[in-house]
């Protein structure tokens, strides 16, 4: 297998991933996929069913769910940001991932509350323990009930160790999903620095023109109760604390190995992925104009109008 069959082919498993190709089948967890050509030597990725249309298997894997929701095409994306992160973006023409270390938000990327931490680790051991105990056909183990114990653990602590590694692999964009403006988001992104900025897309754009090109995992945050409570191991940036569900976040997530960068840019092309371009409420109608004068230099066609949010009322 060369490496353009891998990169066509993990393009295809991205894009198609819960589906068969051919007969449309939506995959179960732990089904078996599989992936190369047929005799056109066109890409496939199919189900075990229509698996004899291959005529070079080139891998199978297991199958296993996204762990996190994707939102419709036409659903409203908005990413409030202040005004600096915006010239940021016109003068880099893209998009950028902050490290997950670096967020503000202690409990980006945790698995639970650390009082509760004996649970989580008796679950795994239990779960290691019973792999051990239940291995697959044709693999023996000899450890002894004391070496089977000590083994669960120190997989357990291996399993902590990269959940904090994944911290600094792990580069986040974070969107906000609204029909209209949020003046809960507003407050948040203007209340030290009036002049913040809302910039508005959808999600087939930002899949089309960020996530498919660049093979990005884009999809819905939930927001769980850490008193009750845990997080998987593959979904611990897409659960947030649920005292944070006015955020009603849409995600990006890229992850990058032996990648040590504080963030990460991707460039686009920002006139096709952004529609509309709005200006805090709270700002000053003077700085509107030089807005769509720094839009103009930098080729970024789109107008700047002030947040509908702050019209005066009649009584």
């Amino acid at each position: 297998m060369t490496n353009r069959y891998t990169e066509e082919l993990a393009q295809l498993q991205y894009e198609s991933h819960d589906n068969c190709v051919l007969c449309n089948h939506e995959f179960k967890e732990n089904e078996t996929v599989h992936l190369g050509y047929n005799k056109e030597f066109i890409p496939l990725y199919l189900c075990d069913n229509c698996s004899h249309e291959l005529d070079e298997v080139c891998y199978r894997v297991i199958f296993s769910k996204r762990p996190y929701k994707k939102p419709d095409n036409e659903t409203k994306l908005w990413r409030y940001v202040d005004i600096y992160k915006y010239l940021s973006m016109l003068l880099s023409e893209g998009l950028y991932f902050s490290r997950a270390d670096l967020f503000d938000d202690i409990f980006e990327g945790a698995k639970g509350l650390r009082r509760r931490k004996n649970i989580w680790d008796d679950y795994y051991i239990k779960f290691f323990l019973d792999g051990f105990n239940n291995p697959p056909e044709g693999i023996k183990f000899s450890y002894s009930d004391k070496e089977k114990n000590g083994e669960a653990k120190r997989l357990v602590k291996e399993l902590e160790e990269l959940g904090k590694i994944s911290r600094k692999n792990t580069y986040i964009n974070c969107w906000h999903a609204n029909d209209s403006e949020s003046e809960a988001m507003w407050k948040e992104y203007s209340g030290s620095i009036p002049n913040a900025l809302a910039i508005q897309t959808n999600y087939e754009k930002l899949y089309r023109i960020i996530g498919k090109p660049n093979r990005i995992d884009i999809g819905y945050v939930e927001y769980v109760d850490f008193e009750r409570n845990f997080v998987g191991v593959n979904e611990t940036y897409w659960k947030k604390r649920k005292s944070l569900n006015y955020e009603q976040e849409v995600r990006a997530i890229v992850t990058k190995f032996n990648f040590s960068e504080l963030g990460l840019l991707i460039h686009c092309d920002l006139p096709q992925l952004i529609d509309n371009v709005y200006i805090s409420p709270y700002a000053p109608s003077w700085i509107v104009p030089i807005l769509n004068d720094l839009n103009k230099k930098y080729d970024f066609n789109k107008e700047v109008v002030k947040s509908s949010i702050g019209e005066v009322p009649f009584y």
